[in-house]
């Protein structure tokens, strides 16, 4: 058995119906696999408060409106036959102790404008380009055995082991700028989400923090540079350096930056050259 909870509804009273099988199936003893879809953390959260059992949760999914059923079937499909990660990815990450201090290269990345799209677009429409835009991020993140540490909704917060992880950084950068035309027109195509093409901006840095498993609890001032150098000097489209990231490129790959004029919070910063 599988039950599926379609958090899109604005109220949890819309999903109550499953909510009392669950209950009932709980009575008896009986834990089933439980798939929560397009989910904002806030409500996933108050579900996980509310019934005492492990939720498989997959936040990620976006359902075409016309086709929910297909997409549906299809998701669950893949679910069951989904591959594992590979072995590269998970040696990359598996020797990590909790509590150790290393480098790494950290990635933030954020929509442009969404609060404008809050306001301006349906929610329902705002929350499936969100869905689509994190699966569309994490899936080039991973392909460089990249991490996402936190996700707000309108982007997040990813990691890169050293020493290759400023190089594997500025590659998904170049692969979601270079993938974002062709994710907007399949979205517009598919009529998913907001009607207009979206904009991103994406900040690189490099530095210390104290690892945890709850990966949401890593804070560093690394963490909180690239978070502030994300938001107030990237640019559209395009990716914002540190210099200590660049450092750690190859001399061809650092000629496709050039320096701000001015120094960020003390640091030299450069930009994506896109002319």
């Amino acid at each position: 058995m599988l039950i599926a909870l379609d958090l899109r509804l604005d109220e949890l009273s819309g999903i109550q119906p499953g909510l009392d099988i669950l209950q009932d199936l709980n009575k008896q003893g009986i834990i089933v696999p439980v798939i929560i879809l397009s989910g904002h953390k806030d409500k996933i959260e108050l579900i996980k408060e509310l019934q005492p059992y492990e939720l498989f949760v997959q936040e990620r999914i976006f359902l075409k409106k016309e086709s929910k059923l297909a997409m549906f079937d299809k998701f669950v499909e893949d679910l069951l036959g989904a591959p594992k990660p590979s072995s590269q990815a998970v040696s990359r990450w598996q020797n990590l102790q909790e509590g150790a201090m290393p480098v790494f290269c950290f990635f933030r990345i954020d929509i442009q404008d969404h609060s404008r799209l809050v306001r301006e677009y349906n929610i329902m429409d705002v929350d499936d380009t969100l869905d689509a835009f994190e699966e569309f991020v994490e899936e080039k993140i991973k392909a460089k055995s990249g991490q996402i540490w936190s996700w707000q909704g309108d982007g997040g917060l990813c990691a890169f082991n050293m020493p290759e992880g400023v190089q594997d950084a500025v590659y998904s950068a170049m692969e979601i700028i270079g993938g974002l035309n062709e994710f907007n027109i399949n979205r517009n195509k598919n009529k998913i989400g907001v009607t207009e093409d979206i904009k991103i901006r994406i900040a690189i840095h490099c530095g210390h923090a104290r690892y945890r498993h709850e990966k949401g609890r890593i804070h560093s001032e690394a963490v909180n540079f690239v978070s502030h150098l994300e938001a107030r000097k990237a640019k559209t489209n395009s990716i914002c350096i540190s210099g200590e990231a660049l450092k750690e490129l190859p001399e061809r790959s650092k000629l496709k930056f050039e320096k701000d004029p001015e120094l960020f919070e003390n640091k030299e910063i450069f930009h994506l050259i896109t002319k």
